[in-house]
Parts: C-alpha cells; structure tokens; sequence
C-alpha cells in the first residue's frame, strides 16, 4: 500500500507509533497516527507552518504558526508564544 501525503510537513516514531503533521491550509494544521495505513486524526491547533519538533515521555513537542504546544493523550497545551510572525523549528 502506498501512502502520500503531499502536505506533511514533519513526521516522528514515538513508542512504535508514527505521528505525522500536515499543513491544511493557511489557517490551521493537524498531527494524525498512521494506523495500519489509515490516517486518524489527533488533533487539529490554529496555525501555518506546523512541525512535530520532538518527542519525550510520550509527549511531542509541536510548532504550530507561532505557538509551541505540548501534546500528549489529554490534547494540546501551548507553553510559549512567538511575537508576530515568528516560528519555532529546529536546527
């Protein structure tokens, strides 16, 4: 089975699991699990530019526009905020 995704724009394995980013549109963004093939949405966060940045203690870190959000099972919480037009992204 082939699967594309021509808006992901980060992808990450934590705990035998495949989290993926994908741009929507220029308003927000979403991170699925790849599941036997099919993507199953996780959360949606408001946004452009979304980046699954690292993962620890079965949480990810995730830029979303200018937010950075932890992630884990009970959703998203944003823990630091860029002025203006910013992003967060690795090196």
């Amino acid at each position: 089975m082939k699967l594309m995704m021509r808006n992901a724009t980060s992808i990450k394995v934590t705990n035998a699991r495949l989290y993926v980013a994908i741009s929507n549109d220029r308003e927000s963004c979403r991170v699925a699990e790849i599941v036997d093939g099919s993507i199953k949405d996780v959360i949606l966060l408001p946004g452009f530019s979304c980046n699954i940045l690292l993962e620890f203690r079965d949480n990810l870190l995730v830029s979303a526009g200018n937010t950075l959000y932890i992630m884990s099972n009970n959703g998203a919480k944003p823990v630091l905020r860029a002025n203006n037009e910013n992003c967060f992204g690795m090196l």
